[in-house]
């Protein structure tokens, strides 16, 4: 509904990482993975029933359903992260936040530094190779 599904991933990772300790991470991950493998499963199986038994806008209209209720899910209990005066912190600096220049240019030294038995090389053709395909 907001972004593709490896920005769904991402956040959902991220937040798991933070909320969790080293100790259950695995445990909490495992639950994750097979959440998403089970809901996949079971959301194409029913979308399908769903498609074939109904139409188009109805089989949509039930999506939106779904998310409302995710949405509400996550607006009652799923607890804020960063507390609201970090919030405010993090929009002070939003410029600087905007301002990712650098973070670009060290992206690109790591992607050119000198490696061992010219794994560089390979790294670039991988690159261009993944920019052709798209």
């Amino acid at each position: 509904l907001f972004g593709s599904t490896s920005t769904m991933f991402s956040i959902i990772y991220s937040y798991l990482t933070y909320i969790t300790t080293i100790e259950n991470r695995r445990e909490s991950i495992a639950i994750i993975e097979s959440c998403l493998m089970f809901g996949s499963t079971i959301g194409s199986i029913l979308s399908g029933i769903l498609l074939d038994l109904t139409n188009f806008q109805l089989n949509f209209l039930f999506i939106i359903f779904i998310h409302s209720i995710n949405i509400i899910y996550i607006l009652i209990y799923v607890k804020e992260v960063l507390p609201m005066k970090e919030n405010i912190f993090l929009w002070k600096n939003f410029t600087k936040t905007l301002c990712i220049w650098n973070d670009i240019k060290d992206s690109f030294k790591i992607l050119f530094r000198k490696r061992k038995l010219h794994q560089r090389k390979y790294l670039l053709l991988t690159l261009v190779a993944l920019l052709c395909s798209m």
